[in-house]
């Protein structure tokens, strides 16, 4: 505890604890400046450290931007697959052989051919027997 005065008192009263200030004297010449190279190798690890800090932010926020970007993407193909299905199913309803010659017989106003103008690319008519089996 009476260190703590000395000191306090030296401070104040310097020429009242003269042995204090020259402790104080002989304790501050035993400090001495970080040599230059100490600072210097300080400041870069700071540098360092804070470029790296800047660097992990980066590809932190790269990610997350990424992230958004492949929800995105990911609607986007549910959308399209959701349409493909509704397309093919469209496609199939309209190819239905039932659709397509009714669509003949009442939009176009076509009818079936008689039996005598079908001719077969083989060269062989269609005969009679097989055409009253189907019932046409």
């Amino acid at each position: 505890m009476l260190g703590f005065f000395r000191r306090i008192g030296a401070a104040l009263w310097p020429e009242r604890f003269p042995e204090e200030v020259a402790r104080r004297a002989a304790k501050q010449e035993g400090l001495r400046k970080p040599p230059r190279g100490f600072v210097w190798v300080w400041g870069l690890a700071v540098t360092l450290a804070v470029v790296a800090f800047v660097m992990h932010l980066h590809v932190r926020f790269e990610i997350i931007q990424t992230g958004y970007g492949l929800s995105t993407a990911q609607g986007e193909q549910r959308r399209l697959r959701l349409s493909q299905r509704e397309l093919r199913l469209e496609l199939a309803t309209l190819k239905e052989p039932g659709r397509i010659e009714q669509q003949a017989r009442e939009v176009i106003g076509m009818e079936r051919p008689d039996h005598d103008r079908i001719i077969r690319l083989d060269g062989r008519r269609r005969s009679r027997g097989r055409r009253a089996r189907r019932g046409r």
